[in-house]
């Protein structure tokens, strides 16, 4: 049960009350996902009306939905910031975009080829004494520091309510975690965060009295970094193919 990270926990958990609304509740559900897609709430930037309410628009889909956001918090100044941030606009960045290009075009100074001064610090050579995995390390660790995989209150009620749902179908729970970049997978490990997102969710299962069970297509062996577009899609072709064969492979011989 995974369509499209957009769509969030809480789209698997519409489509599966869509789903046994018509039909009888499965023995088994396998989610195969990055972490990220099950700590993800789809925001008011637009994701919302997109990937849920053009497709569960239904009365009660509504108000389910409604049960997982703050009515009075429709995140205008974040989605405001984030616009400003990206809208390049010329009076967030004045000394680059309107008076060094007058400068240049006035013939005063060749900005663009001159050295220029500023906040950049000087190389820190103790860096040149560090091992060549130090330094890969700490590039990775502050590319994916933003990938956040906390779970907000509203993701904690919405795993709790579909655990709950769960149980009293009598479901069992798989979570196969679908493979990810080999530096974002170390990562994960190193920083712990993939540890204590299991251990929150075999702890809200316990409490609900779930099956669950985990897996990881990045473990034992990883995928390497040129195998993937970006940090979660894999490159059509081959190693889509060898993914979707794994997953295959796991469901049939690891569950049924």
């Amino acid at each position: 049960m995974t369509t499209n990270k957009a769509s969030g926990l809480i789209g698997a958990y519409l489509l599966y009350n869509k789903y046994v609304k018509f039909n009888k509740a499965p023995k088994y559900i396998v989610i195969s996902s990055t972490p990220g897609f099950i700590t993800y709430i789809p925001n008011h930037d637009g994701t919302i009306d997109l990937y849920l309410k053009s497709v569960f628009y239904s009365v009660k889909e509504r108000n389910l939905i409604e049960r997982y956001y703050d009515r009075n918090d429709i995140n205008f100044l974040q989605n405001l910031r984030y616009k400003i941030k990206n809208s390049n606009l010329s009076f967030l960045n004045i000394e680059y975009k309107i008076i060094y290009p007058l400068i240049n075009a006035l013939g005063l100074a060749d900005i663009d080829g001159a050295l220029q001064l500023g906040k950049k610090p000087i190389i820190d050579f103790e860096k040149i004494n560090k091992s060549y995995k130090e330094i890969e390390k700490e590039k990775y660790s502050k590319k994916y520091t933003k990938f956040n995989l906390n779970t907000s209150y509203y993701n904690q009620l919405l795993i709790q309510d579909f655990f709950k749902r769960l149980k009293k179908d009598g479901v069992k729970l798989f979570i196969t975690w679908a493979p990810v970049k080999e530096d974002y997978f170390k990562f994960l490990i190193e920083s712990n965060k993939l540890k204590k997102l299991e251990n929150y969710l075999k702890r809200k299962a316990e409490e609900n009295h779930l099956d669950i069970y985990f897996n990881n297509f990045s473990y034992p062996n990883t995928f390497p970094n040129e195998a993937f577009l970006d940090a979660y899609h894999l490159k059509i072709g081959y190693w889509r193919n060898y993914y979707a064969y794994l997953l295959s492979e796991y469901i049939e011989n690891r569950i049924f």
